[in-house]
């Protein structure tokens, strides 16, 4: 900068210049300060030279999910205590750690793989079940990488695991085979298939009805025949010894039911009323009412007195193919040609149950002594037992496939007899209440009889089993001391 300033007149040359120079060297510094006091900010605070940082921008995070593999074990696909290797396969369970919902995705073990369409909710866990298992495992989740996630990284898991082996409470039991035992003796005299036998009460004779239309009355003791009871034009098919051991009812073909005098085998009553054959009939425990089913589709009570009819039930049943009375004698249960089995109580006229029916028929029906079961026998060879109450099926036998055409207990409810077509008598043990009702397999089997088995029933002391059979004979079996 050059600053042009006048000199003061009057002066001396010399003088001049210097008094010229010296005013001219003020005058600079006064401008220069000025400059400086304008550049100065107000507080009289020196700038800084320090840059401030540009900020950040903010940004608003993403919801995500994050599926990850929580577990994997060896599972049956039905939770139970006991299984065998069959049973098992492995369990993957997904859950999903992220904030927001996942979508469809893909869940692999080892080579298998499972679509999951509908997704996984932010902390929701999804158990799968794959059908397989090995010692050696590998489990994706999102194995396709369909989903976005917070963490990709946890997609996988893998897992050794050691062979499953069973405890040994879950070990199966090793059960007793069954003892065969022949018969002790074979009561033969009919021409014609023996379809019923009975002991009476107490135990002296035994009473059998065949297809030769005849009734035969035997001692036990000596195993001989006491007397042949005519009066039957057709064959007899079913028969039963009164409580009182007075009498014997049969039932026939014909539709008609007769009751007999044991003492001098006089015919007391002819009972009509049915329009078809009669399948089975019952004493009522007091032994003051006869119970009849019939292949007419209905049951009907007598008064044994004078032969009355008390009660008739047509209540959309099928053909009845075999009746008893509860122990207390307060119900009836029946069996039906469709597989349905009923039970009536009689007090107020009304069902106490109707039992799921089967695709085959219900053959026989019989209640344990003590009214804790009532168990039916099938067309297919099964047996199945429920309980009165609830009338839930708490046990389902069976020992082959043959039908099993009548079933009995034993007076003091230990053991379940089956006729079976197969010409066997085959008896289970059964078990206290609570304890699995029977045994699984038979613990006897009766053998001798060389056709088919039609009816099988207890001594009342529970010692002797008699059957009767297609084969023309009744035989008789000690049971083994146990």
């Amino acid at each position: 900068m050059r600053l042009l300033m006048p000199c003061a007149p009057g002066n001396s040359r010399s003088n001049s210049r210097f008094t010229c120079h010296r005013l001219s060297k003020w005058i600079i510094l006064a401008a220069l300060a000025l400059i400086a006091a304008a550049c100065m900010p107000p507080s009289g605070e020196l700038p800084t030279t320090t840059i401030s940082p540009t900020p950040a921008a903010t940004l608003t995070p993403v919801p995500l999910p994050d599926l990850v593999i929580d577990s994997l074990a060896f599972e049956p696909e039905t939770p139970t205590i006991c299984y065998d290797a069959t049973d098992l396969g492995t369990l993957v369970t997904i859950i999903n750690n992220g904030s927001a919902d996942a979508g469809s995705f893909i869940v692999g073990l080892n080579s298998a793989q499972v679509s999951v369409e509908d997704g996984l909710a932010a902390g929701e866990t999804l158990p799968i079940w794959f059908n397989t298992y090995a010692q050696e495992n590998i489990a994706t989740v999102d194995l396709t990488s369909q989903i976005e996630e917070t963490d990709e990284g946890n997609n996988q898991s893998t897992l050794t695991f050691n062979m499953p082996t069973l405890s040994a409470a879950c070990e199966p039991t090793q059960e007793t085979p069954a003892l065969h035992v022949k018969a002790q003796a074979v009561l033969t005299g009919h021409t014609g298939k023996v379809w019923a036998v009975d002991f009476s009460p107490d135990g002296r004779l035994l009473v059998s009805g065949s297809v030769d239309n005849t009734l035969r009355l035997w001692q036990v003791q000596n195993v001989s025949l006491l007397r042949t009871m005519l009066g039957h034009p057709f064959p007899v098919l079913t028969l039963e010894v009164s409580p009182n051991n007075q009498l014997i009812a049969t039932g026939s073909d014909d539709g008609l039911v007769r009751i007999w005098r044991i003492s001098n085998g006089s015919l007391v009553h002819t009972l009509t009323g049915h329009g078809g054959w009669i399948n089975s009939l019952t004493f009522s425990p007091d032994g003051t009412s006869l119970a009849t089913a019939s292949d007419d589709y209905t049951v009907r009570i007598w008064r044994v007195l004078d032969g009355r009819s008390l009660q008739v039930i047509d209540e959309g049943m099928s053909r009845v193919l075999d009746i008893a009375y509860s122990p207390t004698g307060q119900s009836l249960a029946w069996s039906e040609s469709d597989g349905h089995v009923r039970v009536w109580q009689l007090s107020d006229r009304r069902w106490l149950a109707t039992l799921d029916p089967t695709e085959q028929p219900a053959t026989s029906v019989a209640f344990s002594p003590d009214s804790q079961y009532l168990a039916a026998g099938y067309g297919d060879g099964y047996i199945r037992i429920w309980l009165p109450g609830d009338w839930s099926l708490a046990k389902t036998l069976q020992y082959g496939l043959e039908p099993v055409n009548a079933i009995s207990f034993s007076p003091d409810g230990r053991w379940l007899a089956a006729a079976s077509k197969d010409g066997q008598v085959v008896i289970w043990q059964m078990l206290p209440v609570g304890e699995n009702v029977a045994q699984d397999s038979p613990a006897l089997i009766l053998d001798g009889h060389t056709g088919p088995v039609n009816c099988v029933t207890f001594s009342p002391n529970g010692t002797l089993v008699a059957s009767a059979s297609d084969d023309q004979t009744i035989r008789l079996w000690t049971l083994p001391e146990q």
